[in-house]
């Protein structure tokens, strides 16, 4: 996870996965709400090893993001998750 100017910025890059890895997503998140802000569609695992989701900080309660990366295998259960500390846009 990043901060670009006032762009907060995800980025995974899948460098190996499990056998049973179907795909996954890069997700960014508002702590204040819990909700997700950006995401990416979902990815095969094989097929695209690196996926990035922006967004801007004004998108954001408080302007502090963080990033999610969420692995599933093929019935849609996560098999693999992994979120950053939390950032945010002082401006």
């Amino acid at each position: 996870m990043a901060l670009v100017s006032s762009t907060f910025v995800g980025q995974a890059t899948v460098r190996s996965y499990p056998a049973d890895c179907a795909g996954y997503r890069v997700s960014l998140y508002d702590p204040g709400t819990g909700l997700a802000v950006a995401s990416t569609s979902l990815r095969p695992c094989g097929e695209t090893p690196s996926k990035q989701v922006t967004a801007g900080a004004s998108r954001f309660v408080g302007l502090t993001a963080y990033a999610e990366f969420t692995m599933y295998d093929s019935d849609g259960i996560v098999i693999k998750l992994v979120y950053t500390d939390n950032v945010t846009y002082n401006g």
